[in-house]
């Protein structure tokens, strides 16, 4: 495993292929606990300009993903451990769908695609969860959108709050 650091949640992969395996996944989880943040990512594409950008992502369990959707980019993400919903929002902050994230196997979907301009987040159910995720590209910070509803990452109070009511909101439609 050849990476580069970027900073504590972002390394490059090194190696043209991109190829991942079991080391790399303990890896991504040892560094998402040890970092403070609960994340970590290895991205395969060679930098921000490139056209395919596929990382494989860690979270731990306590992770904020605020809801946001990408201006003009579709994202793919596949399932390599754990559980998580994928939560669908309206315009106005609603839940609109609730898709159930897992391992093959498991009965949950294991792969999906969220189109360009749809609100979304994800809930984790499971102490680590380690997807694989693909966007185009080349990275442009304003082409993620924090809609005004929703706390911002660095709202800790806000976002604890935001999660509850949205898992009972979950609960309560007998998505999870």
């Amino acid at each position: 495993m050849n990476l580069r650091m970027v900073n504590p949640q972002v390394y490059y992969a090194e190696s043209g292929l991109g190829a991942a395996d079991g080391r790399m996944v303990d890896f991504l989880v040892e560094q998402a606990r040890a970092n403070g943040s609960g994340r970590c990512r290895v991205c395969f594409h060679p930098g921000p300009e490139s056209l395919l950008h596929g990382m494989l992502i860690a979270h731990l369990a306590d992770v904020y993903v605020p809801p946001h959707f990408h201006v003009d980019k579709d994202e793919s993400l596949q399932v390599v451990s754990g559980a998580a919903s994928l939560v669908v929002f309206d315009g106005q902050g609603g839940v609109s769908d609730v898709l159930p994230l897992g391992e093959p196997g498991t009965g949950r979907a294991f792969s999906c695609r969220i189109p360009a301009g749809v609100c979304h987040s994800l809930i984790f159910e499971s102490d680590v969860f380690v997807f694989q995720e693909a966007v185009t590209g080349p990275f442009r910070a304003g082409n993620m959108v924090v809609p005004a509803w929703a706390p911002g990452a660095d709202d800790e109070a806000g976002a604890k709050a935001f999660v509850g009511q949205l898992i009972t909101s979950i609960k309560e439609r007998g998505a999870a």
